[in-house]
């Protein structure tokens, strides 16, 4: 691998020969997905990414600095492509739009969205009635018309209301966000022989319409399709917008009902939920929080956001962060989540509650449209899935946590604390917080890392949810103050090797190298200002960059997140990296630090108020 030297020339250069991301749209219904063009790719470095300096970690080092964690993590490979591989290589978008794809951001509510001064979300749902359009619950529109000026969202083609093979997309009201939905039904709908799909809650609202109108697509097109699905079984388990314990049986029946209408010739979709969690003493220990959806080994979704409605498709939307990937890297993450299955099918003596299959029921092979879905207890272990192709130059490593299935199966924060001690110049970090929930406090390792990275005089830049974030909700996404976590912070920084004993260096250390601030999207408010009273911005986002070489994406929080299964993707990859920066972080970056309390370019440090305003 070349070392990192030549500036934006080298980068886009890099991204020239790597393929950069490209435009797909394999379907001309799916074109209202926005696709980065390698072109922009150039011009888009030289207009926003940071100069690339000879003290960035090069992709080589970084990759053995995180290869050689990951084995002293796992010395007998007892995990290795469960919660751990080789570094595997993406497909790379040249030859056109089905060639394969490279890394992409799916931010949640969009890319569109920064800036915006008076974005607070928008909501064009409805239930029912002429003007709702009952596949996907949103109202119907005309291009040019106003049904969609009321709840802020435009006219547009929405594809993922589509469930019969060849029909033209619906026009219909729709916000920025809802572009979710069409890049996840491509997905599913592109399946040819297996759809994996984990979750921390069943889905709900236009996420569960999205899928039913995916499943039934999947019925009706002749394929022999396997689907997947696996969400957590504790108390706080999300349906219709509120939180209770999802019964299996209940979502099958919700979006299969289509599906078993299909012609019986037709029909080889075959459908397993499952509902998981661990118990140890009678308590619950561990669930699934990670959040996958893969389609035949070759393609993936992975990244921190939750299928629920109310969060993230209406007003004061949760922000979110996934990777779209392609390659092997899909196959590894049905591998990890085949370790879930494993336990879920081996406890027998509660299958008849956690786990259903559905298939063809007799009476509905006659086309009796009204039958009811026959619905079987089984369970599937493995699913069957060839290994793809290996082409292209994106390097990529997907890392996972069984959680409480085996306590030292957790590479996932083996590798993210590998990636933050790897970075030579910066570390940033977009999260929900450092401070974990109630009783969880910080991790040690990751705060240990961060400070000793600082003492180092390397920079961290944080942003987090800004403070009092979906309180009083049942979502709360802010878990400690920003002044909280400075104050943290220091403490760690004081205990580092090599630490300034003066405390005045300490706080100008401090207050030049830590670069804290709460999550926001434009440069007018610090809050969703248009709502009553204003909301604080929530941020959900998993995301950590070591210079602009290596990026972490997934479920795993830098807080403690107890014995919860866990899973994500490192990205190692300089170009890849650079797109990240460009897209994603440079953007946030621009107006969270107008709010930031620390670091060189906040407007006032918070080490240096006085003691007593502290």
């Amino acid at each position: 691998m070349r070392r990192q030297l030549g500036g934006v020339r080298t980068a886009v250069e890099g991204a020239k020969k790597s393929g950069g991301w490209t435009l797909h749209a394999e379907n001309p219904m799916h074109s209202n997905v926005r696709w980065l063009a390698a072109p922009a790719w150039a011009l888009a470095l030289m207009l926003a990414s940071p100069p690339v300096r000879a003290d960035d970690v090069s992709e080589s080092t970084l990759s053995d600095k995180i290869t050689d964690a990951l084995e002293k993590s796992d010395p007998s490979r007892k995990w290795k492509d469960i919660t751990w591989s080789d570094w595997r290589t993406g497909w790379e978008p040249s030859g056109g739009p089905t060639a394969g794809w490279s890394p992409m951001v799916l931010q949640t509510p969009g890319e569109k969205v920064w800036g915006q001064s008076l974005f607070v979300g928008a909501d064009p749902s409805c239930q029912d009635g002429p003007s709702c359009d009952a596949s996907l619950h949103l109202l119907k529109c005309t291009p040019g018309g106003s049904e969609c000026a009321e709840s802020r969202g435009s006219c547009q083609r929405m594809t993922s209301a589509v469930s019969v093979p060849g029909t033209e997309a619906p026009y219909l009201c729709a916000g920025p966000a809802d572009s979710i939905l069409e890049v996840l039904y491509q997905l599913i709908t592109s399946a040819t022989s297996t759809v994996d799909i984990v979750s921390l809650s069943a889905p709900d609202g236009r996420f569960r319409d999205m899928l039913r109108n995916a499943l039934t697509w999947l019925a009706r097109s002749k394929r022999a399709v396997t689907v997947r699905i696996l969400i957590s079984d504790y108390s706080g388990a999300r349906i219709n917008g509120t939180f209770s314990l999802i019964d299996v049986k209940q979502l099958l029946e919700d979006i299969l009902t289509e599906a078993n209408k299909a012609p019986d010739a037709d029909n080889k979709l075959v459908v397993i939920a499952g509902r998981l969690k661990v118990l140890k003493g009678g308590e619950i220990d561990g669930w699934p929080h990670a959040k996958v959806i893969a389609v035949d080994g070759r393609e993936a979704v992975i990244g921190g956001e939750n299928l629920w409605t109310n969060t993230y498709l209406s007003w004061s939307p949760v922000w979110d962060l996934n990777v779209h990937v392609n390659g092997r890297i899909a196959q590894d993450a049905t591998h990890f989540l085949d370790a879930s299955w494993k336990y879920l099918c081996d406890h027998k003596q509660n299958l008849d509650h956690t786990s259903r299959r559905y298939v063809r029921s007799y009476d509905a092979a006659k086309n009796q449209p009204d039958a009811p879905l026959k619905l079987e207890s089984e369970c599937i272990k493995g699913l069957n899935i060839p290994t793809p192709e290996l082409r292209g130059g994106v390097k990529m490593m997907g890392v996972g946590k069984l959680g409480s299935l085996d306590l030292d199966a957790d590479q996932s924060l083996v590798a993210q604390e590998a990636l933050i001690r790897a970075a030579h110049r910066a570390v940033y970090l977009s999260q929900q917080d450092l401070k974990g929930i109630v009783g969880m406090g910080y991790s040690d390792q990751i705060m240990t890392a961060l400070a000793d990275q600082l003492v180092a005089g390397r920079d961290v830049y944080l942003v987090k949810s800004a403070d009092g974030a979906g309180k009083g909700s049942t979502e709360p996404y802010s878990n400690g103050t920003l002044e909280n976590t400075a104050k943290k912070m220091k403490d760690y920084v004081k205990k580092a090797r090599g630490a300034p004993s003066d405390s005045k260096k300490l706080e100008d250390l401090l207050c030049k190298r830590f670069h804290l601030a709460p999550m926001r999207f434009n440069d007018i408010s610090a809050t969703y200002g248009d709502t009553h009273p204003p909301k604080p911005i929530p941020n959900h986002a998993k995301f950590i960059m070591a210079d602009t070489t290596a990026f972490y994406v997934g479920s795993h929080n830098l807080y403690p997140s107890g014995n919860n299964m866990e899973y994500g993707l490192i990205v190692d990859h300089h170009s890849a990296a650079l797109g990240m920066y460009t897209v994603y972080w440079d953007k946030l970056w621009k107006y969270a630090k107008l709010s930031a309390i620390s670091g060189d370019d906040a407007p006032s440090c918070f080490y240096r108020k006085p003691d007593d305003k502290k």
